[in-house]
């Protein structure tokens, strides 16, 4: 007989993905905001619990001594404070307890607030999220989100916004040279990291390899430059990765070249 299994991370990115989905929705049915907060509460409360499962695996449980129920979401806030895995902002705690009763409220009994109000509940959950697992859980967003269902979630300003804050915040705690954050290609953010060899959009998540043109020695994402077969005397060959501008002038000094 076949099982159905399911890690807490998996868990929790399957609850993200949905949220995404419904929080997306929600721009033309607000009674969708019902299961993108419930299902991105739900999701917080799995990716604290596998942090604190891979600190080591009893703490995941109420009781370390009995190890059955596992720990609440206010219960896993107060324990990756108190273990020091993480320090939360007064921000992140009070929107995800905040949320954490609208959660409650949806599934239990009755809600009636503000779209605004949830709009923004939900965009600083959001960006927690976001946050919390790509430094402390390794979580590329982009493995669970499809381009299309991605860029319709960025193209709403206020999970844009949010997004683009905590970007703008991080990038200035990690000490990242201004010089060394280009525009991202994937998101269009002023947030794609290339210092110390990040390659990384602190918005989106988009990862790419950043090369240095062999010919001007200025830097470009690798899908930018090309892969040129120069034929040299004696039979001898070689390739340079090149960029754009530069492959017309190799192009014409050596016969013979292919580029991918």
């Amino acid at each position: 007989m076949s099982r159905f299994e399911l890690s807490l991370f998996e868990n929790s990115k399957g609850f993200f993905q949905e949220s995404i989905r419904h929080a997306v929705a929600a721009e033309a049915d607000p009674h969708a905001w019902k299961y993108a907060i419930t299902f991105i509460v739900q999701a917080i409360e799995l990716a604290l619990k596998e942090h604190l499962r891979r600190a080591h695996p009893l703490l995941v449980f109420a009781d370390v001594d009995n190890p059955k129920a596992t720990v609440t979401l206010r219960k896993a806030l107060d324990r990756v404070g108190h273990a020091k895995l993480v320090t939360l902002t007064e921000k992140e705690a009070t929107a995800i307890l905040k949320a954490n009763e609208w959660r409650n409220a949806v599934t239990h009994y009755e809600v009636s607030e503000e779209v605004a109000n949830l709009q923004f509940v939900y965009a600083s959950l959001l960006g927690f999220y976001l946050d919390y697992t790509f430094d402390k859980l390794d979580f590329d967003t982009r493995a669970v989100l499809d381009d299309s269902l991605l860029t319709k979630l960025l193209a709403i300003e206020h999970y844009r916004q949010e997004l683009v804050d905590r970007a703008e915040a991080r990038i200035a705690a990690d000490k990242i040279d201004t010089g060394l954050v280009w525009i991202c290609p994937s998101c269009d953010a002023g947030a794609f990291v290339i210092q110390d060899d990040i390659n990384t959009c602190y918005v989106c998540g988009f990862r790419e390899k950043v090369l240095q043109c062999e010919r001007c020695n200025e830097s470009f994402f690798e899908s930018e430059t090309h892969r040129l077969d120069v034929e040299w005397d004696f039979g001898a060959e070689r390739y340079e990765r090149v960029c754009g501008n530069c492959k017309e002038e190799l192009r014409q000094e050596h016969w013979g070249y292919d580029d991918d």
